[in-house]
Parts: structure tokens; C-alpha cells; sequence
């Protein structure tokens, strides 16, 4: 047998490993795909999760809870768009476990009661520090998209009477006007 032949054989068997390999990797995803997690999104027009190579896509509109399979999950968890915005709570598990069985230890709060205790117990200045945090100096649009359009849909609807502080001051934060984003969120709703 010349070099050239055991050189092509190993490729071979080295291509049939591989294959093996992926197929295993695929059954075992499959035995577990009549698992379901549910899935929610805080962005107030909703979001399109995918992996880097799109393998899997899917849309979670706005106040929906969508389900996904366990090889779905597994796969988006490997996009770290996606494994971000779970932690940073701009989507969530909706089964607060799952967290821990994707070994996300650590995520965020952006939920309306979390939100509603920020604006009605903390002064100006700890909010601001507390949205600096949070939104990591506004370098995080996903979360300053959420919580903005979070207060303005919980002022719009009288969830938070009772402020501290002018709501001029979360204005200037955000750089846009409650009423204008409060008609942009009611148009949004009723597209949706």
C-alpha cells in the first residue's frame, strides 16, 4: 500500500468517525426534543433569537410566550447574542429551573415589579445609578431599549403614581419623551 492509499484511508475513516460522531450527537439532541421551554421576550416589540449560523430562528412577539425543544434551546444557548439576553433578562425562562439546567447562574431582573420598585422607592440619584448599572454605562441598547419602553408602558398605564422625582429626569436619561414613546407603544400594540 503506497503512502498516497493509507493517506486517503485514514481520510476515510477519519470522514466516517466524524459522521458517526454527528449522528450519535443528533440522537441524542432528538431523544430530548419532546422537552419544552418556554420562552418570553421584554422587548416591547418583541425579538428574533437565532444561532450564528441560523440553524435555528425564532420570533417571540411582544407579551407572547412561545416553546422551544431542547435541541433548539441547546443550540441558541450557543449564540452569545442569545445567552446574553437571557442573562441580561431581555428574554426569559419562563420556569425560573431552567436557568439553573443551562447553567445560567447569574441574570438579571428587568421585570415590571423589579422596574415599579426602582421608580417608586429609589431617589433620582439611585436610579440613575441603578439604570447606569444595569444598562452598564448605556452601552447595553437591548436592556436600555427594555426598561425604557418598560416605565413608559407601566407610567401610560398609572402602574407608577406615586414617583419620587419628575418623570423629566428618566426623559433626559433616555434621551426621549414619555409621550412620544407612549404613542409609539400604543402603536406597536395595536400592530401587534
Amino acid at each position: 500500500m503506497t503512502t498516497l492509499e493509507m493517506l486517503q484511508k485514514q481520510m476515510q475513516d477519519m470522514q466516517t468517525a466524524f459522521i458517526q460522531m454527528q449522528s450519535n450527537s443528533q440522537n441524542t439532541l432528538n431523544a430530548n426534543d419532546s422537552k419544552l421551554y418556554e420562552l418570553r421576550s421584554r422587548m416591547i416589540n418583541g425579538i428574533t433569537l437565532y444561532d450564528t449560523k441560523r440553524v435555528v430562528e425564532r420570533e417571540i412577539p411582544s407579551g407572547q410566550t412561545i416553546e422551544v425543544n431542547a435541541y433548539e434551546i441547546e443550540i441558541l444557548l450557543k449564540s452569545p447574542m442569545v445567552r446574553n439576553f437571557i442573562k441580561d433578562d431581555v428574554v426569559y425562562f419562563v420556569d425560573k429551573n431552567n436557568y439553573k439546567q443551562f447553567k445560567i447562574f447569574e441574570h438579571g431582573d428587568l421585570s415590571d415589579e423589579f422596574i415599579k420598585n426602582l421608580i417608586l422607592n429609589f431617589s433620582s440619584e439611585q436610579l440613575i445609578t441603578e439604570l447606569d448599572k444595569l444598562t452598564k454605562n448605556k452601552r447595553n441598547h437591548a436592556v436600555l431599549h427594555t426598561i425604557f419602553y418598560r416605565i413608559v408602558d407601566l407610567y401610560t398605564n398609572g402602574s407608577l403614581h406615586g414617583m419620587n422625582f419628575d418623570s423629566k429626569i428618566l426623559e433626559k436619561y433616555f434621551r426621549f419623551d414619555f409621550d412620544s414613546a407612549s404613542q409609539l407603544v400604543e402603536r406597536v400594540k395595536q400592530v401587534m
